[in-house]
């Protein structure tokens, strides 16, 4: 039996990589809304509201690929984004922990959608097969929000499956 999803070693990193942002939005005077349902996974960490904006948040706690200065998640996601995004009409903004970097990044998914190529990629870019599809994103269409300290990055690699064999 696997252990309960929050109980998780990515779940423990995406939860300090949403704390971080939560941080972030709360000091910049927004007001977040989230579920204390973590039983499960989920396609959007909370809700936030600033004056009369309302937008929906997803927070990605990875780092960017090794050889490309991209990054990306699951297709699957993408496709729930896009279609919370269109059909509801509100708008769905990305953030990236990247402890590789250590930088946050942020970009609404309208952005991220759009098609650029650089260099001899063509972003958005897809990779896989089947159900394991991710789709990347250039770093450059992204906006960098602050620095992670060297004690936030240590404990972002606690959590990461890389170094810990939970691969």
């Amino acid at each position: 039996m696997s252990p309960p999803f929050k109980k998780l070693p990515t779940s423990k990193k995406g939860s300090f990589g949403e704390q971080i942002v939560k941080n972030f939005l709360k000091e910049n005077g927004c007001t977040i809304y989230s579920s204390d349902d973590k039983e499960e996974g989920h396609p959007i960490d909370f809700i936030v509201v600033r004056g009369t904006e309302i937008v929906a948040v997803d927070v990605k706690t990875k780092p960017r690929r090794e050889y490309y200065q991209d990054t990306g998640f699951d297709l699957k996601d993408f496709d729930k984004y896009t279609e919370l995004q269109n059909i509801n009409k509100i708008k769905v903004v990305i953030y990236f922990v990247d402890e590789r970097e250590k930088k946050v990044y942020v970009a609404l998914l309208s952005n991220l959608s759009r098609k650029i190529k650089v260099g001899e990629k063509n972003y958005p870019f897809i990779e896989g097969a089947g159900r394991e599809k991710v789709i990347y994103f250039p770093l450059q269409n992204m906006k960098i929000i602050r620095s992670l300290t060297d004690l936030e990055c240590l404990a972002i690699a606690e959590y990461s499956s890389r170094n810990k064999g939970y691969d």
